[in-house]
């Protein structure tokens, strides 16, 4: 927690208008020419070797590009961070636009009944069979991937906890001067605002009624169940249905910006060095034509 100011088809062939660049390790590698060998094993990087001509031809393209396709890609290669971005987030196939369930216990555990860890390992164990129960037995992908956050199982004290600790420092160092403006990214089912907002409004209201509570989330999916949940509520909550890395509005006032099991799901490179020669090589995953994914280095 920290306080910041904010500054159609599936695809199998793209045309490739695009020339492939080299990364900042350019000047360490031997290999200078555009015709780059993907094979790893060249570099003595353990893994499968990989089909060197064909990935070679493949255009390259980033999860920009892939915003307006409907389906997964075939027939190109991006970066690792592409890769990830594209099926996590894409607005139609991403796991966050289109499959995800974040469990959430109906009811809060009771914590003053357990005996040990064991006791709560166990009724998560059986909380998460009766909610996989449910799902819709026509769906025979399979694909249904259902986890957990502190927020949902220890509702709602978790969000009860960082309340205090935001209400806390706003009271030490801005009441009355300023606003509580809090920045949300990623609120998944709206669990944690519901709870902070809730507890405010019981506890401090002179703060709640003052009180500025914005959501950013990437997946229009999960906005819209901020807004069932938190807007009959509080009216105060403003759902922005953006990615965060698009944010482009400056704000001024002193504010809270909360990013809770978010950091984790953020795009990332990968990046190796070669067990010969120590020199660094930076990933990228192919979608091959037949529907398969492998992984190939280049400097």
């Amino acid at each position: 927690m920290l306080r910041h100011h904010l500054c159609g088809k599936q695809l199998h062939s793209l045309p490739r208008i695009w020339r492939s660049s080299r990364t900042c390790f350019r000047h360490l590698s031997t290999k200078q020419t555009d015709d780059f060998n993907y094979n790893r094993a060249e570099y003595g990087l353990e893994g499968k070797e990989a089909r060197d001509e064909e990935i070679a031809r493949y255009p390259r393209v980033t999860a920009e590009d892939l915003k307006t396709h409907k389906v997964p890609p075939r027939g190109c290669k991006m970066l690792v961070r592409d890769f990830i971005h594209d099926s996590l987030y894409n607005p139609h196939y991403g796991y966050f636009s289109r499959r995800v369930e974040i469990f959430s216990p109906v009811e809060p555990l009771n914590f003053n009944q357990m005996a040990e860890s064991a006791e709560l390992d166990a009724t998560v164990a059986r909380l998460y069979r009766e909610y996989d129960s449910t799902s819709d037995p026509r769906d025979v992908t399979g694909s249904r991937q259902i986890w957990h956050t502190p927020t949902e199982l220890f509702k709602p004290y978790y969000g009860y906890a960082i309340a205090q600790c935001l209400v806390s420092e706003y009271l030490l160092k801005y009441f009355p001067y300023e606003d509580l403006v809090i920045y949300e990214i990623g609120a998944g089912n709206g669990t944690l605002a519901l709870n902070i907002l809730d507890f405010l409004k019981a506890h401090y209201p002179e703060v709640y009624d003052r009180t500025q509570y914005h959501i950013v989330e990437i997946s229009s999916r999960l906005a819209e169940r901020q807004r069932n949940l938190l807007l009959p509520r509080h009216s105060m909550v403003k759902i922005n249905n953006k990615d965060i890395f698009a944010w482009d509005t400056q704000v001024y006032s002193p504010c809270y910006f909360l990013a809770v099991e978010v950091v984790d799901n953020f795009p990332h490179d990968a990046v190796r060095y070669s067990l010969n020669a120590s020199k660094p090589y930076q990933g990228l995953i192919a979608l091959t034509n037949s529907g398969g994914i492998q992984e190939v280095w280049e400097p």
